[in-house]
C-alpha cells in the first residue's frame, strides 16, 4: 500500500456513533480483547466499549480506520502518554531509576472480518502504522517530549517478527526483566516491551 493510503482510508477519533461498527469488528486467534476493548455485551445485555470510555476520559486517545467507500471499520489503534524506565539502580529501601518519554501503542488492530472480504487490502496493519500511528506520534513531539514510541506485544513469535519489521526492537533478556517489574501494566502480564526511536 502506498500514498494512496488516503483514498481508500480515513482515520480520526473513535465516537458514540461507532458503536454498531465496533461490534462488527474480529480479531483472529487469540485476540479477542482487542475486540472486546472496543465493544462487548455485558451479562445484563448492554453494550460497553472500554474504548469509548478511555476515549472520553482521556485515558487514551483511540483511533478508528475506516474504509471510505464501504464505511467499514478496517482497523484501529490507541495511543497513551507514558515512559520508559532505564537505568534501575536499588537503595537501602528503595528502587530508583530514570525515565525517558514516549508514546504507548497501547491497542493497535486490524479487523479480520475486513479483511477477509477484502483479500486486496494486504499489509494493511503495516500501512496503518506508517501512515497513522508514526505521523500522530511525530506530530506530537512538537508539543511534548516525546523520544520513543513503545507497545507491550503479545507473546507471539509471529507477531513479534511483524512489529520487528515496523521497526520495534527487543531488550536484551536482562533488560527486558528489569523493565517488565518496573513499567509494564497489569493488563500487560507476560507481553513483551518492544520500542522504537521516533
Amino acid at each position: 500500500m502506498s500514498l494512496d493510503f488516503f483514498k481508500v482510508f480515513d482515520c480520526r477519533h473513535i465516537s458514540g456513533d461507532d458503536i454498531e461498527k465496533l461490534r462488527l469488528f474480529t480479531v483472529r486467534k487469540g485476540g479477542g480483547f482487542l475486540a472486546d476493548y472496543l465493544s462487548h455485551d455485558t451479562a445484563d445485555g448492554k453494550v460497553v466499549s472500554p474504548a469509548l470510555y478511555d476515549e472520553e476520559m482521556h485515558n487514551a486517545r483511540v483511533y478508528l480506520v475506516i474504509d471510505k467507500e464501504t464505511d467499514e471499520l478496517a482497523g484501529y489503534f490507541a495511543l497513551k502518554a507514558g515512559y520508559i524506565a532505564v537505568h534501575p539502580s536499588r537503595r537501602l529501601f528503595t528502587k530508583e531509576f530514570d525515565t525517558v518519554p514516549g508514546v504507548e501503542l497501547a491497542n493497535f488492530a486490524v479487523n479480520d472480518s475486513y479483511i477477509q472480504a477484502h483479500g486486496e487490502q494486504k499489509g494493511l496493519g503495516a500501512s496503518i502504522f506508517k501512515y497513522c500511528v508514526l505521523p500522530i506520534a511525530r506530530d506530537a513531539q512538537d508539543y511534548v517530549g516525546i523520544r520513543f514510541i513503545y507497545i507491550f506485544a503479545l507473546p507471539d513469535e509471529g507477531l513479534i517478527k511483524r512489529y520487528q519489521n515496523y521497526g520495534f526492537t527487543r531488550l536484551n533478556r536482562l533488560q527486558e526483566k528489569s523493565t517488565h517489574k518496573l513499567i509494564r501494566p497489569r493488563y500487560d502480564r507476560g507481553c513483551i516491551f518492544m520500542y522504537q526511536t521516533l
